[in-house]
């Protein structure tokens, strides 16, 4: 992966496919390469009904299923004049995408909706990625109607004065004069109830 690059989780869901090529249309747009990964863990459990009592799944099987998840992703983005990357990383999904984005520029992933399995695995990466990761992160939501996502018309940004909420701020500014956009800047507080309301 080179440093700065554009970073894209994938795993064979219509849904990440999507994310690939929102990715590739913003690295197109700032200049920078994209990279795709693709994870995948070696799973053991339990097998009462072998000799051994623990079955290991097949590390190379995996690992041929995770480089044609990321063949996949490529060819849905060969219309892109950019340079692309193809990663295959050994581990969990969010813990690798948290290790890249030390390196990237942006971490793109698709948010859930595909409902059954993946859409329970897209959900767990999209809920502990942002939280964790070292750059920012942009969930491609399921187009399902209305206008496209890009251009971005519109951009809203949440701050609460710590240093985070600052960075994020910035680089809102940053993507609505890239983009032309409207910029809506929000800060909430909570309101209390009883006797310590205010």
């Amino acid at each position: 992966m080179r440093p700065g690059s554009v970073v894209v989780g994938v795993n064979g869901s219509p849904e990440a496919v999507a994310a690939t090529k929102w990715a590739a249309a913003e690295a197109t747009r700032i200049g920078t390469s994209l990279t795709i990964v693709s994870s995948y863990s070696t799973a053991s459990y339990n097998a009462t009904a072998m000799d051994g009592g623990l079955a290991i799944a097949d590390d190379e099987s995996l690992k041929q299923g995770a480089i044609e998840i990321t063949e996949r992703a490529l060819a849905a983005i060969a219309d892109f004049p950019l340079e692309v990357e193809t990663e295959i990383r050994l581990g969990d999904p969010a813990t690798v995408l948290v290790e890249m984005s030390e390196q990237a520029n942006l971490l793109v992933i698709a948010s859930h909706g595909g409902g059954g399995l993946t859409d329970r695995l897209l959900g767990a990466v999209s809920a502990t990625v942002p939280a964790r990761a070292h750059c920012p992160v942009v969930l491609v939501p399921t187009h399902e109607s209305g206008k496209p996502f890009v251009p971005v018309e519109r951009i809203v940004v949440g701050v609460d004065g710590s240093d985070v909420a600052s960075s994020a701020l910035i680089r809102a500014v940053d993507e609505a004069i890239a983009w032309n956009a409207s910029l809506t800047v929000v800060s909430a507080v909570p309101i209390a109830t009883g006797g310590g309301a205010m």
